[in-house]
């Protein structure tokens, strides 16, 4: 295994840890009633909409993918997926945040719950194929330069339009959710 890739792995893992967070409070009615328009939600769903998609994807698809899919054409079809998957997460998350607004009865409670949960599958089932069809070909197929290059990219958090401090403000967030879970 590279080091390269694993900037890529401890950011799924750490979006994983939120997601759980979330999955956990959808489990449970009463929480999750209590919950829903708490700023412990909304920092939940703010992590995951930003941090996800505005920094982690663009990264993906600016750097990694279009590597693998230039080396092996066998991963043409995965960065397809891949492309659509983020843009299908992104709604998913939209209808969360929907339901969020609008849940003050059990049926309108019943729609977050099950938005969650679809969310939450959607993002597992991504970012295991992420790493089962995607890391491994790169590990395989890319010189060390475009891994080295890769690597500096993920290791570089900050997206030009945030600061240089947008990984500490996220580091602080996520332990925040973590904690309060």
């Amino acid at each position: 295994m590279t080091l390269s890739l694993e900037f890529i792995r401890d950011e799924h893992r750490n979006i994983a840890q939120v997601l759980k967070a979330l999955d956990n409070l959808a489990r449970d009615n009463a929480e999750l009633a209590k919950q829903a328009n708490s700023d412990l939600f909304a920092s939940m769903l703010y992590y995951l909409r930003v941090y996800p998609y505005a920094v982690h994807h663009p990264k993906e698809e600016r750097h990694l993918f279009p590597a693998v899919a230039a080396r092996d054409a066998g991963a043409r079809a995965a960065v397809a997926t891949l492309h659509k998957e983020h843009a299908e997460g992104y709604a998913l998350l939209q209808r969360i945040e929907t339901a969020a607004a609008e849940a003050g009865s059990e049926g309108e409670l019943a729609r977050l719950k099950g938005a969650i949960f679809a969310y939450v599958e959607h993002e597992y089932r991504h970012m295991e194929r992420e790493e089962r069809e995607i890391l491994p070909v790169a590990e395989q197929v890319l010189a060390p330069e475009a891994l080295l290059a890769i690597r500096r990219t993920f290791a570089v958090h900050a997206d030009p339009v945030f600061s240089e401090n947008i990984q500490a403000g996220f580091d602080a967030l996520y332990r925040h959710i973590i904690k309060k879970r």
